[in-house]
């Protein structure tokens, strides 16, 4: 089995030599860049399995890298890391096309658990992904790969973590799927932040669903969401 080849974009070069040393004792390949600009240029023309990249940096920050990274590729797993602790920050975050976040200081065994974690989880929906079909949803025609969602000829593109989503309700669809499953499937992680985060991505779909109003997602009180198609009247 190859080494998971990670991509860790840190402006602090006293974090970014532990960081790379730590990963590269524990089996991982490791590129480093200092900002933005660099882990683009890297991001480019290296093939990575993961990317680390810190959100508040110099030139090019964190955010504004991974927008333009998701441009190209909407698969690869994208953990940040914030010293901030605010919602906004971290849902901004999610916005820009992060799969995880982790708060400063942590410990390098957390780092390590969720750089696996990140990378188990892209494998086994890639391997999911590459079977699949294009899925109708009422008018939809959704395609999980592309990560498109088209109607009547127009054709939205959508983020990572709502086609995976929009996947996760097809597969129990008229049935309950609950909030913690969600999150514990596509983030590992049921905290408050991802829980913000999760509402967020719901409201997202829910606009572009409302293109077919046959089709919609309802809330199961305290419990979590449902993907309802209604049959068509005859």
């Amino acid at each position: 089995m190859n080494p998971i080849k990670v991509l860790f974009v840190e402006d602090d070069p006293a974090l970014r030599m532990v960081v790379c040393e730590t990963l590269t004792i524990e089996g991982f390949t490791v590129l480093t860049a200092q900002d933005g600009i660099s882990g683009l240029e890297i991001f480019f023309n290296e093939d990575v399995d993961v990317i680390v990249a810190d959100i508040m940096m110099p030139h090019l920050d964190g955010i504004d890298m991974v927008t333009r990274i998701r441009q190209r590729n909407r698969m690869i797993p994208i953990l940040f890391l914030t010293a901030k602790s605010s919602v906004d920050n971290v849902v901004e975050g999610f916005h820009a096309g992060a799969d995880d976040y982790l708060r400063k200081p942590f410990s390098m065994k957390e780092l390590i658990v969720r750089i696996q974690a990140l990378y188990a989880r892209s494998n086994a929906m890639q391997l999911r992904f590459d079977t699949s079909e294009i899925i109708k949803i009422g008018s939809f025609s959704f395609d999980p790969i592309s990560q498109f969602l088209e109607i009547d000829g127009h054709k939205d593109i959508l983020s990572s973590k709502e086609s995976e989503i929009l996947n996760i309700l097809v597969e129990n669809l008229n049935g309950v799927v609950t909030a913690n499953h969600i999150m514990k499937s596509l983030w590992g992680d049921d905290s408050y932040y991802i829980t913000n985060s999760l509402q967020v991505f719901i409201t997202r779909l829910r606009q572009r669903l409302k293109k077919d109003p046959t089709v919609r997602i309802v809330n199961a009180r305290g419990i979590g969401y449902k993907l309802v198609v209604d049959m068509p009247k005859l």
